[in-house]
């Protein structure tokens, strides 16, 4: 994703030239704020001439000030101020007249406290009716369904065990399924048919951590992994969990403030989000028993990938049913706290939801959170931005220095080289292609009693070491070539793999 970095100016800067002032005659307004997004300037007559005051009104949005006001270049300072309004005077020259206003964001709002889900009480209140308690709904067509309907509970990561008053975390739940791939995606399981839905979060698109590495990619995935799980959360066979994470990239005041964990989270398409609190609970139900294939009036929307669109809200609440002003939207809060940019439109989402999350978007270039910081990514290898080579890593070595054993099955994915940061190059011979991916081993070939001996775990064998290169690009090579791979190690699926690579 490339980088953009949007100004805290708010309307148009083209000024234009001065309009000369030695003349007489009818005199026009050109309002160049009339569109401005966090602010308006009005109060405007539908004529003057030239000599006569021009008097206006500035108003900025709630959690906004104004920056900076002109007419025809010269910046004025207000006269009256009545509540969140300015008045401003000027003195008409005739011909055309440039009237301008800027606004900018208060650093001190909290824009993800603030931002409610904008549906109705009967929407919000039907939705939260059906949940893994509700022996009607589950495997049903009865309740509201995300791709159907556009709105849906799903199954949460975390639940509230009221007897022993502490939250539970359900990875040791066999049944229970929730992925969160990196920043800005993440399968899910609903509630309605049980099925999985691959979702990509609306007006978020935060920097690769999973085949490409990324600055601040890795950062935003391990946010976002840390909201849904908190303290239960870990990367597969690594000791350190989420919240140990976060600490590299939050102050302990900052930290403090993250909700960590969710035991609630809702679904929301973008149609219904546009719709805001127009839509009602009977349009919705229109489509109710329809085939689940079927797409109602506020129906999910898919993005090339065929993933599921939706903005995402959680909780974390003691209660079994928790009051609509507990929820918040993870789309903006990534990028309130800088780790992805605004993709929205004003168009395509309508204006609460696109000024919010532009307010959002600013208030993390105002304060210099993460990506607007300048800083470095903890979580990034900066080693071939100072010219400084890569490593090669033998792949034995992976297996070998200082990886755990298992009596039955050998070797365990676990290794201090799988931090899924550092780079290191491997050399070797492709055995397999999966599609862009492939697999690399230490040795071209084994003979079929090797095979054997390896199979059969038998320690007298002659090892042979191998890794998995994860990546979507169609790389050009076959297999039997002999390449070096240069990435990040990490573990998935019961084995060592290798991303972000460079072939």
């Amino acid at each position: 994703m490339k980088k953009r970095y949007a100004s805290l100016l708010i309307g148009v800067l083209a000024i234009g030239g001065l309009v000369g002032c030695g003349s007489n005659g009818p005199a026009t307004i050109n309002n160049l704020s009339e569109n401005a997004v966090h602010g308006k300037v009005y109060g405007f007559k539908d004529s003057y001439t030239s000599g006569e005051t021009v008097t206006f009104t500035v108003e900025p949005d709630a959690d906004f000030n104004v920056e900076k006001v002109s007419f025809n270049g010269a910046n004025l300072s207000y006269q009256r101020k009545d509540g969140n309004k300015y008045t401003y005077s000027a003195t008409a020259n005739a011909g055309e007249n440039k009237v301008f206003a800027s606004f900018n964001v208060d650093p001190a709002a909290d824009w993800v406290e603030s931002f409610d889900m904008n549906i109705s009480d009967e929407i919000f209140d039907y939705v939260m009716s059906f949940d893994e308690s509700t022996t009607a709904n589950p495997g049903t067509l009865e309740g509201l369904d995300f791709r159907r309907d556009g709105i849906e509970q799903i199954r949460a990561p975390l639940k509230y065990d009221a007897t022993n008053n502490k939250y539970v975390g359900k990875a040791d739940d066999k049944d229970f399924f929730f992925n969160c791939v990196d920043g800005d995606t993440t399968h899910v399981e609903t509630f309605n048919l049980k099925y999985t839905v691959k979702i990509r979060y609306l007006m978020d698109d935060t920097q690769e951590s999973t085949s490409q590495m990324e600055e601040w990619g890795l950062s935003g995935s391990y946010f976002s992994k840390y909201t849904f799980w908190g303290e239960f959360g870990k990367e597969n066979n690594e000791a350190a969990h989420y919240e140990e994470k976060m600490k590299a990239l939050f102050s302990t005041e900052e930290l403090a403030k993250l909700t960590g964990g969710a035991t609630h989270i809702i679904l929301m398409s973008k149609p219904l989000a546009y719709a805001g609190e127009k839509a009602t609970l009977e349009e919705i139900k229109a489509s109710k028993g329809q085939d689940p294939e079927y797409k109602g009036k506020y129906g999910s929307t898919t993005d090339g990938n065929q993933r599921d669109l939706a903005f995402v809200w959680y909780c974390k609440s003691k209660n079994a049913k928790p009051a609509k002003s507990e929820f918040r939207c993870l789309n903006l809060e990534l990028i309130y706290q800088g780790f992805s940019e605004n993709t929205g439109s004003l168009e395509g989402y309508g204006e609460y939801f696109f000024k919010n999350f532009d307010a959002a978007g600013l208030s993390a270039q105002v304060n210099r959170r993460h990506m607007q910081s300048g800083q470095r990514d903890p979580y990034y290898y900066y080693y071939m931005d100072d010219d400084v080579p890569v490593k090669i890593l033998p792949l034995n070595r992976l297996y070998t220095d200082d990886a755990p054993r298992d009596p039955v099955i050998g070797y365990l994915p676990k290794s201090k080289y799988c931090d899924k940061k550092t780079l290191w190059k491997v050399q070797g011979y492709v055995s397999r292609k999966v599609g862009g991916a492939f697999y690399v081993q230490d040795r071209p070939s084994y003979s079929e009693e090797e095979i054997a001996k390896i199979k059969a775990n038998d320690p007298d064998r002659e090892v042979g070491f191998g890794i998995y290169v994860f990546t979507y690009a169609q790389t050009p090579i076959d297999e039997g070539q002999h390449v070096e791979v240069i990435g990040a190690i990490s573990s998935y699926g019961g084995t060592f793999q290798m991303q972000g690579s460079k072939t």
